[in-house]
């Protein structure tokens, strides 16, 4: 009788890298010998039941073996599995594994309803006859979307195969845990302070959610105190989305009002709701006929640009958002408007900066052009275009295709999308978000939002994916 134990020793007796612990393979191996498997864990998101389970099966040279997952008399067959290849089972010497075996031996599923401590047994078919692997109890993710995210995030899957994991597995279930979160922050205090004497009837609104960072604010606020026209007609808005920040906020607000005579009003919504819980929160408290979403990390190099702004918006009634030239700290260019790109090797349609890094000599101002999309890092659009298709979607992690969410919104409702490119600010971009984690869990990230968005956006992501940014000069 065989006994397979872990670590594998592969085929020059050298340890086999694991991207997960493939504990199932000390197990003892049933007959035939050549067909095995293992459920390693399974995860419920205690909302809705819907499950993470992740595991591995090969059934050898055998051909028609079926194999599944069962709670009972409930089953989830394997073939609605995403799989892939793990290389400590191509690895193993276990004899329904190796370099052929292992190819797809790995699992992840995503069975539903099924509440913690619930059993789920892997078991197959051969021969007419059912034989059963191990049984695992169903555990329970962490409660925050981010937090369960990050914990799903070290069962390894090839990057090529993470868009379909996400929209099969991570996605559903992830999806009952920020409709929890969303319950959540509904009940959740809110805290209005105005400093300084307001605006009695503002033209817009200046909305910038304040997360990790709070060192952007006196540039920003001494930027707006050069700018008449946005004194006289906008009401400023600080959304602070972090509650190490609160107590920054209550001691220096009235110390900045003084130094630079900007009047403002700052907004704690009693925990951190993400990009986009932040910006509609803000816009909840917001007066303005027309609201910016800005970046606390983006500075205006001029006076008048959120004027210029917003006459767009005046001028032309079939513009539904409309975003000024960003540029890097460096003088290059980091936005001129977006297009969207299949990566093939991800599988994934990705929100692209065609011209950024260029020199903005190479690509002089052109004034008014329609775009595909603009970023959210300095966005203005109509109170009520913002209110027509429900605001911000708060279903993405982190930051990401947010803005293009919006945008193909407003497309839906026959609204364009514009770059005003003679108004020039600088991004710093993505400074706040430098502490989520190491470079393969922000791409994890980017992947996860990516195939939340085209799930949604597929036909038009699509018939858009050929538009030139510079195919239309409107003015």
């Amino acid at each position: 009788m065989n006994t397979w134990k872990w670590p594998l020793k592969g085929s020059k007796g050298k340890s086999a890298k694991a991207p997960q612990p493939a504990v199932g393979l000390q197990e003892e191996t049933k007959v035939p010998k050549d067909i095995g498997g293992y459920l390693e864990a399974a995860w419920s998101n205690g909302v809705d039941g819907t499950c993470c389970v992740v595991g591995w099966f090969a059934a050898g040279h055998h051909t028609g073996v079926k194999a599944w997952v069962q709670a009972g008399s409930r089953k989830w067959p394997l073939t609605e599995a995403v799989r892939f290849t793990r290389e400590d089972l191509v690895n193993s010497d276990h004899p329904a594994l190796g370099r052929v075996g292992g190819i797809d031996a790995g699992f992840l599923l995503a069975p539903t309803p099924l509440e913690t401590d619930t059993p789920l047994t892997l078991a197959y078919e051969y021969e007419g006859r059912t034989h059963t692997f191990n049984t695992v109890n169903v555990g329970r993710l962490p409660s925050e979307p981010l937090q369960a995210f990050r914990m799903m995030h070290g069962l390894y899957t090839p990057d090529d195969r993470k868009a379909r994991r996400y929209t099969e597995v991570d996605g559903p279930v992830l999806e009952g845990l920020i409709r929890s979160a969303r319950l959540r922050q509904a009940q959740a205090p809110v805290e209005t302070h105005a400093v300084g004497p307001q605006l009695q009837d503002p033209r817009c609104s200046v909305i910038v959610p304040l997360y990790r960072r709070f060192d952007f604010v006196e540039p920003q606020l001494a930027k707006f105190r050069q700018d008449p026209w946005l004194r006289q007609h906008a009401e400023l808005i600080y959304v602070v989305d972090d509650p190490a920040l609160v107590p920054l906020m209550q001691a220096e607000a009235s110390i900045l009002h003084t130094l630079y005579g900007v009047p403002f009003t700052w907004v704690w919504g009693g925990m951190n709701r993400g990009f986009s819980g932040a910006n509609n929160l803000g816009a909840r408290q917001a007066r303005g006929q027309d609201l910016l979403f800005l970046n606390s990390d983006v500075f205006p190099t001029r006076p008048g640009w959120l004027q210029a702004l917003t006459q767009v918006l005046e001028q032309h009634p079939d513009i539904g958002a409309v975003a000024p030239r960003l540029l890097h700290a460096d003088g290059s260019i980091q936005h001129d408007g977006m297009v969207f790109q299949h990566l093939e090797t991800l599988d994934i349609w990705a929100n692209e900066h065609r011209f950024k890094g260029l020199d903005p000599a190479e690509r002089p101002a052109q004034g008014l052009v329609q775009v595909p999309a603009v970023t959210g890092a300095c966005l203005l659009m109509r109170r009520a275009d913002f209110d027509a298709v429900g605001g911000w979607d708060e279903g993405f992690l982190v930051g990401d295709f947010e803005d293009s969410d919006l945008c193909l919104k407003l497309a839906e409702r026959g609204l364009l999308s514009a770059c005003l490119r003679s108004q020039v600010l600088t991004h710093l971009e993505r400074q706040s978000l430098s502490s989520l984690g190491d470079g393969g869990f922000r791409t994890s990230l980017v992947i996860f939002n990516a195939a939340r968005h085209q799930k949604r956006w597929a036909s038009r992501l699509q018939s858009l994916s050929g538009q030139d940014l510079d195919a239309t000069c409107i003015a």
